[in-house]
């Protein structure tokens, strides 16, 4: 009996909120799409676009820096292969 209470706890009931998150996702999308195309007779093929941008924003939100030191030893990523500031050289005049 208590294998079967752990396995609706831990199993079946984050599947069941996975999923149904999803599917709120997918309906809103649809209905959005429907709507658009209702109203103006065109599909709208940056709807999904904008609900990718949304996607990233709200996970961006919720995993930025929380607290203040975690904010001061953020590091902006740098571009791949680039050099840091530091090790550049002040000038590139070729010695003669």
């Amino acid at each position: 009996m208590n294998d079967a209470l752990e396995w609706l706890q831990f199993v079946l009931a984050p599947q069941m909120i996975n999923g149904l998150s999803i599917g709120v996702a997918v309906v809103l999308m649809a209905l959005g799409l429907t709507i658009i195309f209702g109203l103006l007779d065109v599909i709208n093929m940056a709807h999904g676009e904008f609900y990718a941008i949304g996607a990233y924003l709200a996970g961006g939100k919720t995993t930025w820096p929380i607290t203040q030191a975690d904010a001061d030893a953020f590091q902006p990523p740098t571009a791949v292969g680039a050099a840091p500031a530091a090790a550049t050289p002040a000038t590139t005049e070729a010695s003669s």
